[in-house]
């Protein structure tokens, strides 16, 4: 079921970005879609919606961690957590026989999909920024060395 509810909420984030991030119009076959952000941009926006510790923190929320028999030793992880929330979507799909918008309804109130303040998922550093900038300009990321300041 992990593995299936994995797949799923990949796909129905993806599935919501491309709607809501893309102009899909695709009247014209010069340019099937734009988008003011690049696949790099998309994918850290995905990220922050299906990573281990936003799915963690979703299924703590939830008290979903009751639910998980431990065995002698084992204690309540992220990783645990993040799989029996995917399993959940994987169980709800196949109850509701594959239909897709519930299942795009559960997914989006289970893990809140707010694409509205978009630009603040990016939190871009000043390295992520020069890294890109340099990639474009030279087509290569630079190497950088540290100093320790004594030589």
């Amino acid at each position: 079921m992990e593995f299936l509810g994995n797949y799923i909420l990949s796909t129905v984030v993806t599935k919501k970005m491309f709607k809501q991030l893309t102009n899909h119009n695709c009247i014209s076959f010069d340019i099937p879609f734009r988008s003011r952000h690049d696949e790099g941009e998309l994918t850290k926006k995905r990220q922050k919606f299906v990573s281990k510790e936003a799915l963690a923190e979703i299924a703590r929320e939830l008290g979903l961690g009751k639910f998980i028999l431990y065995g002698t030793g084992e204690q309540e992880t992220d990783s645990s957590l993040e799989d029996i929330l995917e399993a959940l979507i994987g169980v709800a799909v196949l109850d509701s026989e594959w239909d897709m918008q519930a299942i795009e309804k559960l997914v989006d109130e289970l893990v809140c999909i707010q694409l509205d303040k978009s630009d603040d998922l990016l939190e871009e550093s000043n390295y992520d920024e020069l890294n890109r900038w340099h990639q474009k300009h030279f087509g290569y990321i630079p190497t950088y060395k540290v100093y320790d300041g004594y030589g």
